[in-house]
């Protein structure tokens, strides 16, 4: 780490800030509590013009109302990876990831990152989640004056175990025997009718996701079994 400010802040409600445009209709039944009809009977509809949560187009929507106000604010996204814009000027540097509404604000000048807040609250309801601690599940610890960061999943990990009953299980050095070999020979009926009650695509998954996101160690081992 370069010594950065690293601060997360939350857009709430961030599908409800899309704005539907022109081009599109989109019509939804009155809502319970609030119905008015015509004279002879006819019932009315409503015509959206900003986005629900549960639209097909919500998620693009939010996604562009987004980036307009981040590119009104000077930032510029990043060709090789949309989801991350940077703001740079007379020296300064500010980074921002985006995964939907979890926003993540990296800077070296602590006073910008807090501008950048102010400008967001000007458009958003933003909630300022302070100095980074968790990101999507993960742990973080930074440490800004010895410049180390330490991700971790302990918590996920912990989860994992007591969903597929494994919490009393005892902890190996290597992720996986050397010498095992798997096998795509049939298996006997016994065998069959144990597996049916075991949830493995699950558990794959669920440390696949572990394997990516903070435990390369593991990764071999999750391969051979996916």
């Amino acid at each position: 780490m370069r010594g950065e400010n690293i601060e997360s802040i939350d857009i709430s409600n961030a599908y409800l800030n899309g704005e539907i445009e022109d081009q599109y209709k989109v019509y939804m039944t009155q809502p319970e509590g609030f119905k008015v009809n015509l004279p002879d009977g006819q019932k009315w509809v409503c015509k959206l013009k900003k986005c629900l949560y549960g639209l097909k187009q919500s998620g693009r929507l939010w996604y562009h109302k987004l980036a307009t106000e981040l590119e009104k604010i000077g930032f510029t996204q990043i060709k090789s990876d949309p989801s991350i814009y940077v703001w740079a000027k007379d020296g300064i540097r500010v980074t921002l990831p985006v995964f939907v509404d979890d926003i993540t604000i990296t800077s070296k000048n602590k006073q910008k990152i807090q501008e950048v807040k102010d400008a967001l609250q000007k458009v958003f309801k933003v909630k300022d989640l302070g100095p980074t601690t968790y990101l999507l599940g993960i742990k973080v610890d930074y440490d800004r004056e010895h410049r180390t960061l330490e991700l971790s999943q302990t918590q996920y990990i912990v989860d994992i175990l007591k969903r597929f009953g494994m919490e009393e299980c005892t902890a190996v050095t290597t992720p996986m025997d050397p010498g095992t070999r798997l096998s795509k020979y049939p298996l006997p009926d016994e065998e069959k009718e144990k597996m049916k009650n075991v949830p493995y695509m699950n558990a794959v998954g669920a440390i696949m996701h572990l394997a990516i996101a903070t435990r390369p160690d593991i990764a071999y081992a999750v391969a051979k079994l996916a």
